[in-house]
């Protein structure tokens, strides 16, 4: 706390003037304001509460808000246990919208005062740190003797703006407790926690985009400094978090900024080098070096097309599903492995074992989790959880959240808690490796819970459960053994093929290619290079790819010419055995033991034990890899 303060109060509550030398800046400006308001520093702040009904509207408006803070709020919690303290989150305008209470503040003023729906804009309730925030949008410690009436000189606010996608103020999460020396710890750890949920909401904002991590350190791009920019496929920047907009301050004087007027590289030739999950160093306008990575996300631009509601549970699900509506799972059934292995999954999931999926980010891992679903006999909804928002929080909370539905005006949930939807339900758990060391134990609480449902009610459906695993690469064989140690508990457990090894690609790249140029004809020969890219192949780089090169001819062939003159590096890339040449499933098999071998050094003997094939067959497709 300011010593200043303790000259500066009696004055204040004496003479009413203020010693604004004393102070902060911003606590002397709000004793101003408070003072020509009339209110007397010596009394009692009104107690200002909204109605039911004006309080439900607000929850209404910010549950998306809130879902995404309330596991950020329970991990605070865990973090400064026992210090008899208060969390609470409030929106953009200073008014309470949930609270956390340490056991220890439950029957104090403190928590009789800060409740749900309490109003705590600075003309009702004089100088405090949620009123401060909502007022000017950053970050405020109000101190014992700080508070503008007496009878709030025995606590501590801290308090920390949490931004929207647009930069505006999206909530504010406020943390109070009695006067103490822990003030700059907790202090940090709320602007932590509130950058956390700003960086939720983000990606939840753009998760249809793409999203880029920046920063001039390699290694901060991992953290929590790291900034956020949002960019369509076109180029232009449709976001940028508080962050990425100090680090790059002149994108705030720029109308919506293209890629090109950020960086000095150009958008194509600088995802060339990070779209695989790269870093790269950029220089920006200024000349400065940016370490940039790409964030992995779904939709349109990583080649998903979900028919699904959107929803929130706590934290977003990605997808709703239900049994009646349109599916389209495409991508994931004409490979003759894919399809065998979807019927094994589905059979052991509908005897209630659960069922793991792995493989890189961009293989299509989501929509084979949704194949599963659908030859699951008799399930009503599929529900998709995306796992790294609850990295740090209490997936508990989150699975027992309200479904809401995406339309924002909406005006109550669905169906009550996830655990307790009606019907037969698949969960499907995307990104389990985000949770660390929680998964097993997550893992093993939801089956656990599902035997107890099903025990007690016998009217409950069937729930079925899908993990999926991503990894930034291929998997090794060491991967996939079994990265999470559940292997005990899998009904049945596979790993989903880097796309290049598909047999599939070509039916998976025409209707990529129908999305943006339905006349254009795509050669089988163009098809056999761009398998090449090994990888490197995802299916948001194929869809790209496929995007570039149709708008040189939208009407006309994709011949393996023009996919040599936009990729000419595939020219040296070593090719299929002439007799598995011409035939898709060939040359896929073919270039998966081509790879192994280039990875195992050509050892046979090696690259046979990896693959689970015979030496015999991996010596026929060993050509000059050796």
């Amino acid at each position: 706390m300011n010593n200043g303060v303790h000259h500066a109060r009696p004055t204040l509550e004496g003479s009413g003037l203020i010693l604004a030398s004393s102070l902060k800046s911003e606590i002397a400006a709000s004793w101003r304001r408070c003072r020509e308001l009339g209110l007397d520093p010596r009394g009692t702040s009104e107690n200002v509460i909204l109605s039911y009904e004006q309080f439900y509207q607000r929850r209404q408006r910010e549950e998306r808000h809130l879902a995404l803070a309330r596991p950020e709020m329970e991990f605070l919690s865990n973090q400064i246990a026992g210090h008899n303290y208060l969390i609470a989150f409030g929106d953009a305008e200073g008014t309470v919208l949930d609270v956390l209470t340490d056991v220890e503040a439950e029957d104090t003023d403190m928590s009789k005062t800060i409740v749900q729906g309490s109003i705590w804009d600075e003309t009702l309730r004089g100088t405090n740190a949620l009123g401060l925030v909502a007022r000017h949008g950053s970050s405020c410690m109000v101190s014992g003797a700080e508070h503008y009436f007496a009878s709030n000189q025995a606590i501590t606010c801290i308090a920390a703006p949490i931004y929207r996608s647009d930069g505006g103020l999206a909530g504010i999460l406020d943390v109070t407790s009695p006067v103490s020396t822990r003030e700059a710890h907790t202090a940090a750890l709320v602007g932590l926690a509130a950058l956390n949920i700003s960086n939720r909401i983000f990606v939840e904002a753009h998760r249809h985009e793409l999203i880029v991590f920046c920063h001039p350190r390699e290694e901060y791009l991992p953290t929590q400094s790291a900034g956020l920019l949002a960019f369509d496929q076109d180029g232009k920047m449709t976001g940028a978090t508080p962050v990425a907009r100090s680090l790059l301050p002149n994108i705030s004087d720029l109308v919506q900024p293209m890629f090109s007027d950020i960086f000095q590289d150009g958008y194509d030739r600088a995802l060339d080098s990070i779209h695989s999950g790269e870093t790269a160093l950029l220089k920006d306008r200024r000349g400065s070096g940016m370490f940039v990575r790409i964030r992995p996300t779904r939709g349109r631009l990583m080649g998903f097309r979900s028919k699904g509601r959107p929803l929130t549970v706590g934290m977003p699900a990605l997808n709703r599903q239900s049994r009646t509506e349109e599916t389209n799972f495409s991508m994931a059934s004409c490979d003759d492995f894919l399809k065998q292995q979807i019927a094994i999954t589905a059979e052991a999931a509908a005897l209630r074992l659960p069922v793991r999926i792995c493989g890189k980010s961009g293989s299509g891992l989501s929509e084979t989790a949704r194949a599963v679903h659908a030859q699951i006999p008799g399930q009503d909804h599929c529900v998709e959880v995306d796992c790294s928002i609850a990295q740090d929080s209490s997936l508990e909370f989150a699975l027992r959240g309200n479904m809401l539905d995406s339309d924002d005006a909406a005006t109550s949930p669905i169906s009550g808690p996830l655990l307790d939807t009606p019907g037969n339900v698949t969960l499907i758990l995307d990104g389990i490796e985000a949770l660390g060391s929680r998964a097993q134990t997550v893992t093993k609480r939801l089956l656990t819970q599902f035997d107890r449902m099903s025990r007690e009610d016998a009217d409950h459906g069937n729930w079925a459960l899908i993990v999926i695993e991503r990894s930034q690469c291929a998997p090794t064989a060491k991967q996939r053994s079994d990265t999470l140690d559940l292997k005990e508990i899998w009904g049945h457990s596979f790993c989903v093929p880097a796309l290049s090894e598909r047999s599939d690609l070509h039916a998976i790249a025409v209707s990529l290619l129908a999305e943006f140029a339905p006349l254009a004809r795509l050669e089988a020969e163009a098809v056999r290079l761009i398998r090449q890219l090994e990888d490197n192949l995802t299916f948001y780089s194929l869809r790209r790819l496929l995007f570039q090169l149709s708008r040189r001819d939208p009407c006309g062939s994709i011949t393996a010419a023009k996919v040599l003159a936009l990729l000419p590096q595939l020219a040296k890339t070593a090719e299929t055995c002439p007799d598995c040449r011409g035939n898709a499933k060939r040359e896929a098999n073919c270039l998966r033991i081509r790879k192994a071998l280039r990875e195992c050094d050509g050892n046979i003997s090696l690259a046979a034990r990896r693959l689970g094939m015979s030496r015999n067959t991996v010596y026929k497709h060993a050509g000059g890899t050796q």
